[in-house]
C-alpha cells in the first residue's frame, strides 16, 4: 500500500529522498495537501499531525 511510502515522504522528506521517492522539493505543495488528506482521511495522520504539516506545506505556496 502506498500510505507508508506517502506518510515516509511527507513526514521525512530527507528519508524519503533516500529511498528513492521524490524529494518533498520536488513535488507540488498542492499535491502533497491532497495526499495529507487522504492519510487524514484513512487514520493514517490524526488531526494534530494534519493541521501541522498542511500548515507547513501551505507556507510553499
Amino acid at each position: 500500500m502506498l500510505v507508508p511510502q506517502m506518510m515516509q515522504g511527507m513526514l521525512r522528506p530527507e528519508a524519503a529522498a533516500a529511498g528513492g521517492a521524490p524529494a518533498a522539493a520536488d513535488v507540488d505543495p498542492v499535491v502533497r495537501l491532497k495526499q495529507l488528506k487522504e492519510l487524514l482521511d484513512v487514520g493514517a495522520l490524526t488531526q494534530e499531525e494534519y493541521e501541522a504539516k498542511k500548515a507547513e506545506w501551505l507556507k510553499r505556496l
